[in-house]
């Protein structure tokens, strides 16, 4: 008896089902974005820029859900308002994301995505202007740490030219300090490997 139990027990484990496979993807992204930076000194112009350029790594943790790690690198100049401040930012940031997919339809299947991610803005080059454009006074350098919430959907696709078939994604993000720092909302192409 203990032989018929111990069989029905190998058998039971071993005619489990498989755990399912996941995709991992590794990415880089380029974007266009409208930029924006929240300084207590005074008030910034906003701008259109190059940026930001991103490292991604995702992973599938169940059916239509998955979770991203994204570093960041994005650089603008900001020309003073009449009354306002002028700087050059650099901005890195390093974020982790949630996402999950929405199935509409077999072509369009997007991926909404909410996180959370800490940043790192240097701002150098900073001065105050007065409200006819003259300069007013020149601002030390600011170096802001802060943490960000971040939201955005993407859709993924193939890329499929000169016999390089590679998954691709568009994404529109937005993300927000919860103190100084750099606000944008972005248009960015992904690729992976």
């Amino acid at each position: 008896m203990r032989s018929l139990r111990f069989l029905c027990l190998c058998l039971g484990l071993c005619s489990a089902p498989a755990s399912a496979v996941y995709e991992t993807s590794f990415g880089v992204g380029l974007g266009v974005s409208y930029q924006t930076v929240s300084d207590s000194d005074g008030d910034v112009d906003s701008l259109v820029a190059l940026g930001p350029v991103s490292l991604l790594y995702q992973q599938e943790y169940a059916r239509d859900r998955r979770y991203s790690v994204e570093l960041s690198y994005a650089s603008a100049t900001f020309d003073p308002e009449p009354g306002g401040v002028g700087q050059d930012v650099s901005h890195y940031s390093l974020a982790g994301t949630l996402q999950f997919r929405q199935r509409h339809t077999f072509n369009w299947q997007p991926w909404w995505g909410v996180g959370l991610g800490i940043a790192n803005d240097r701002a150098s080059d900073r001065y105050k202007v007065t409200n006819d454009g003259y300069l007013d006074e020149r601002l030390s350098n600011a170096d802001r740490r802060y943490a960000a919430g971040l939201v955005f959907v993407q859709t993924d696709f193939d890329v499929n030219l000169f016999g390089w078939d590679r998954p691709a994604a568009w994404r529109v993000q937005y993300q927000h300090p919860f103190s100084d720092g750099l606000r944008y909302g972005s248009f960015s192409l992904l690729f992976f490997y």
